[in-house]
């Protein structure tokens, strides 16, 4: 999953949170209908202070989709306009084999298994 996490817009700066969001809104939105994600499903916070877009698919396409020179851009454009701005990757199934395996390994290297 990719989970971008904001917090409010920075003060002078409302309007063209806006405009970022919906750039992010239909990034996402594309890359699902070309079935690289699920559409992106927005949560606001209750209190007002931010809230979440969150999008699902495989690992390798999420990946693949945020190192891609428009994503980075978007990005870099979201960090000039809100606060609290994070963008994560999360995985699940299969697709977490390979991180268990390299901390056991790791664990093993520093003597600890």
């Amino acid at each position: 999953a990719l989970i971008g996490r904001f917090g409010v817009p920075r003060a002078g700066r409302e309007q063209k949170a806006t405009q970022v969001f919906m750039e992010v809104v239909g990034y996402l939105t594309q890359a699902s209908m070309d079935g690289t994600c699920t559409e992106p499903q927005l949560f606001l916070a209750y209190d007002g202070s931010g809230g979440m877009i969150v999008v699902t698919g495989q690992g390798d396409a999420l990946l693949t989709m945020t190192e891609g020179e428009a994503w980075r851009k978007i990005l870099a454009k979201s960090h000039m306009i809100v606060d609290g701005l994070s963008v994560e990757l999360y995985f699940t199934g299969e697709e977490i084999l390979p991180s268990i395996q390299i901390g056991r390994e790791a664990a093993t290297e520093l003597g600890f298994a």
